[in-house]
């Protein structure tokens, strides 16, 4: 099938016959359990650059939720090739990805059960959503391709290990969820104990499985609208290119990934491999991730539908800056560090090429402001006993933007601040004082 962009012109979908290997078929290396936008045009990106720089190898993806089935078919139909375009205030660039082979997960699982017999592949990246990191539905074992991460995991790793216990296998999540590689580790541990699995097969994952915790950062954004305008000079048209900021890294707990890898990840400019990753986790969360729930609300407020647009208005951008000077020292990392990561952060939220939605951050806003500004409120409390302008405003006008969606749905009663933040059992010093400091009304 070819899209008809005008009466005279057709152009081809992006497969093989317009993309052929450079170095025939690579073995495969990574199982990847998610076919997400962002582990399309970060962590896939950084393997097919790894693979240029070294011996080539293949990522196997595969969804993890049924709605993930139409974009793995999609990708199949071109190959398993898409583009990923990079772009910043000062140039944009292009990348083809052809390191992927997508499978879908129920229809195709007998291909992963044989992937992960081999010894080729010696990594498994997941990305979920906080979700994941539940204990399994099943009570018994689970019938493939099982209910969720943790189950898949599971039945996967007992196939590895009753064919080639003997080769090493790294499971590296990219979820943000703090400890991540931990607490999959003991989530998988108590499922398969759950499952009854063999004690060898038990041992096996406690001994001889490397979790590794790791924190990524990244923004990328949804399929962009110039796509179609670009096919003309591409020559293909593409109906999974994605765009994405220049920026990225990758922090990888060091002892949880040595002392031997089984990629050479350290190579390239993104990984960081780090000693302590807790503060890595802070950097971001507090930081990008805190400054964009608040900016996100207060552009709401104002009208604004992306990042860039409300980091255009003076007032705001004004807000966000006071808040990082604030929040920067509750960071446990050198100060240079910390303001080297700051310094990035403006451009970032102003790249003309990324289209951020804030109604996307502004999802589960009262978790969100749990997870990554209540922490930094207790921080500067417990050391200053007082809480910023820049917090208090954030923090008003994440309530404001949840009572106004609250009040739509017909809520009966005005809710207090504590109930829209879900901190109805909370009570202390510093909470009496962001109340006293928060005007809903205003």
């Amino acid at each position: 099938m070819r899209w008809r962009v005008d009466s005279e012109k057709e152009i081809a979908l992006l497969t093989r016959d317009l993309w052929p290997r450079e170095r025939g078929v690579a073995p495969i290396r990574v199982l990847q359990l998610g076919e997400g936008r962002f582990l399309r045009t970060f962590v896939d990106a950084l393997f097919q650059e790894l693979g240029r720089k070294g011996p080539a190898f293949s990522v196997l993806m595969t969804n993890m939720r049924a709605s993930g089935a139409a974009t793995i078919e999609g990708l199949q139909r071109q190959d398993g090739l898409y583009t990923v375009v990079f772009g910043d205030e000062e140039k944009i660039e292009r990348t083809v990805i052809d390191c992927v082979m997508p499978v879908e997960l129920k229809r195709q699982w007998s291909t992963l059960v044989e992937a992960i017999k081999t010894p080729d592949l010696t990594v498994i990246v997941t990305n979920g959503t906080e979700a994941s990191y539940r204990a399994p539905v099943e009570e018994s074992w689970p019938v493939p391709p099982g209910d969720g991460l943790v189950s898949r995991l599971v039945l996967l790793l007992w196939e590895r290990w009753q064919v080639i216990p003997e080769s090493p296998l790294w499971v590296m999540p990219t979820e943000l969820v703090t400890h991540n590689g931990a607490r999959l580790r003991q989530l998988v541990i108590e499922a398969s104990a759950r499952f009854q699995a063999a004690p060898a097969f038990q041992r096996w994952l406690q001994e001889k499985v490397r979790f590794v915790n790791s924190w990524v950062d990244r923004i990328v954004a949804g399929y962009p609208e110039s796509a179609r305008s670009w096919w003309d000079a591409w020559g293909y048209r593409d109906a999974y290119c994605s765009i994405a900021e220049r920026y990225g890294r990758w922090w990888i707990e060091r002892a949880s990934w040595e002392p031997q890898g089984p990629l050479p990840l350290d190579r390239l400019p993104e990984v960081c491999l780090v000693d302590d990753l807790a503060p890595y986790e802070d950097l971001k969360l507090f930081l990008l991730n805190g400054a964009h729930i608040g900016l996100a609300a207060l552009g709401l407020l104002r009208g604004y539908a992306t990042v860039a647009q409300a980091m255009s208005d003076p007032d705001i951008a004004q807000v966000v800056n006071n808040y990082w000077r604030c929040a920067k020292g509750v960071v446990p990392l050198p100060a240079q560090e910390v303001d080297a990561f700051i310094r990035h952060l403006p451009g970032r939220f102003q790249n003309p090429y990324i289209a951020h939605q804030l109604r996307d951050i502004a999802s589960n806003l009262a978790q969100k402001w749990r997870l990554r500004l209540q922490p930094v409120i207790w921080r500067i409390w417990e050391r200053e006993q007082r809480i910023p302008q820049p917090l208090v405003t954030f923090t008003a006008a994440i309530g404001q933007w949840l009572a106004l969606n609250r009040e739509s749905a017909n809520s009966a009663s005005t809710p207090t601040l504590k109930q829209l933040l879900g901190l109805d059992s909370e009570e202390g010093p510093w909470l009496d004082a962001l109340c006293a400091a928060v005007h809903l009304d205003e």
